[in-house]
């Protein structure tokens, strides 16, 4: 089996195929019911289940109409008003009116609110197996994910008897895990301190600073209510707190590194039984000491769950398939954090994941060449995180797809990777480190100036035609060269 040898602009015509294909299923959706689409894109994909160009073609068709169904809007998800608070107990928990239910009275102040008002509120929490009444004690601090509902102004007996008490309102808990950030706070925010400084030093911009603060500490007061609104447009907004992405790609950035090491070394870890998981280890173990000086979010805590399992076995030498290890993972953190599944976070994360195992088998099936793969890898995560929002909250970005295909990649490579590298080279050599700095905050600077010019054209409208342009005279291309049906592979004879 010889391999494909693609042209060089043929990567080019098929990204410009499947985007356009993107489009047509965001237009499609708007005109076909979507669940019939899908059984008739499903019978095409049986048929021509050994064509990897009409397969991701189809993914693409979905998204696109995924994403349509998206742009209408759906209902609203009980969830809307629901945020990430910390929460102090102060009174003793008892049982509610319904079977496994605890109330008690907390302090609530919401995690990124800073210096916001404390409301004393009626807490419910519900479905906390096996350790209801010893796992939430009083005086105890908590990180919750609950919905708050304030009480209107002072009228009825209710209302009375809450002001007396100095309730504010009630709170239903969907997610309630202990505040680990109250361990050793001193010594984390001396290292975060630090980080920031060096962050402040290497890059000179405040455009930069706000990118890598986000990034890396989950700052987000460096970025403007517009330019959140930017990214959320563009459904990129994971991009600007610490999430899986990140706990992820820090991993890799370490193993690779300590890779490189070692093979600059020529000291080769195939032949030594300790130093062949040395890379792993060191990946493993900054991943958990990352997380530790964040204060334990709970979104890199279970990444670092994730990436513990996806380490644990290798280590055993036990040969376990992906999904299993996804599995055992989704078991481990429900069973840490009963109620988890309720967080819509949670379904993303986990959605996602079987997406990229589901394409990696992909993959090697079709043998696809590079360009195939990250489209096929991109495509899979935004389908299944799709669903999800359409089955949850009803609403999104149509815009999605586009973001992560082009403008995650760059974030992720330039921003996450480049202001790593440039954070590194500074502490040894101040002025190589200061380069790369400047490198790198300038692509950003240059990239966020020309997103914000952009997308004010493509939410009128005229990038929706500049796009349908590009559809068609992409297909006709595609056509032409016969490149849209054209085998990843031929078979050389024997």
């Amino acid at each position: 089996m010889k391999a494909f040898q693609p042209h060089l602009f043929e990567p080019m015509l098929q990204l410009v195929t499947y985007t356009s294909l993107l489009v047509f299923g965001q237009s499609l959706a708007q005109h076909v019911e979507i669940f019939p689409l899908f059984s008739l894109l499903g019978g095409v994909l049986v048929f021509a289940r050994r064509r990897a160009g009409v397969c991701i073609a189809i993914l693409a068709i979905c998204v696109g109409s995924i994403q349509g169904k998206l742009r209408e809007g759906g209902r609203v998800d009980v969830h809307s008003e629901t945020s990430w608070f910390k929460a102090h107990v102060t009174s003793t928990p008892h049982a509610g009116r319904r079977p496994g239910e605890v109330t008690f009275l907390s302090y609530l102040r919401p995690v990124s609110g800073g210096g916001s008002q404390a409301m004393r509120l009626k807490c419910s929490v519900r479905d906390l197996p096996w350790r209801n009444a010893v796992f939430i004690e009083r005086g105890g601090q908590y990180v919750v994910y609950a919905r708050v509902s304030p009480h209107p102004p002072a009228r009825g007996r209710w209302a009375r008897y809450s002001l007396r008490r100095g309730i504010d309102g009630n709170c239903r808990i969907y997610f309630l895990s202990k505040d680990l950030s109250m361990r050793d706070t001193a010594s984390r925010a001396d290292s975060r301190m630090l980080l920031q400084k060096q962050i402040h030093h290497v890059m000179e911009t405040s455009r930069g600073r706000a990118y890598l603060q986000a990034m890396l500490l989950g700052d987000v007061s460096g970025f403007s209510r517009a330019d959140r609104k930017l990214f959320q447009t563009w459904g990129i907004s994971h991009l600007l707190v610490v999430s899986g992405l990140h706990v992820g790609a820090l991993f890799f950035f370490i193993r690779g590194t300590v890779s490189l090491f070692l093979w600059l070394a020529f000291f080769l870890p195939g032949r030594y039984s300790l130093a062949r998981y040395l890379p792993d280890v060191c990946g493993g173990g900054s991943v958990w000491w990352y997380v530790a000086q964040l204060e334990f979010p709970v979104s890199a805590t279970r990444a670092a769950i994730a990436v513990t399992f996806y380490l644990l076995f290798p280590l055993c030498g036990l040969n376990v398939r992906g999904v299993v290890k996804i599995l055992l993972a989704f078991v481990s953190i429900v069973s840490l954090w009963p109620g988890v599944w309720e967080e819509v976070g949670f379904q993303l994360t986990f959605a996602a994941l079987f997406s990229l195992v589901f394409a990696s088998s992909i993959r090697k099936r079709f043998e696809l060449p590079w360009y195939q793969a990250a489209l096929t890898t991109t495509l899979l995560p935004t389908l299944s995180t799709s669903l999800v929002l359409c089955c949850t909250i009803g609403g999104g970005s149509w815009l999605s797809p586009f973001g992560n295909i082009l403008l995650a990649p760059f974030i992720v490579f330039i921003g996450f990777y480049g202001g790593l590298v440039s954070l590194f080279i500074s502490y040894g050599f101040d002025g190589l480190g200061g380069l790369g700095g400047w490198i790198v905050d300038g692509l950003l600077s240059e990239f966020h100036r020309t997103l914000v010019f952009v997308t004010p054209h493509i939410e009128q409208g005229v990038g929706f035609v500049v796009l349908w342009v590009l559809a068609l005279l992409g297909i006709f291309l595609m056509f032409w060269r016969g490149v849209l049906f054209r085998r990843s592979f031929i078979v050389s004879g024997e």
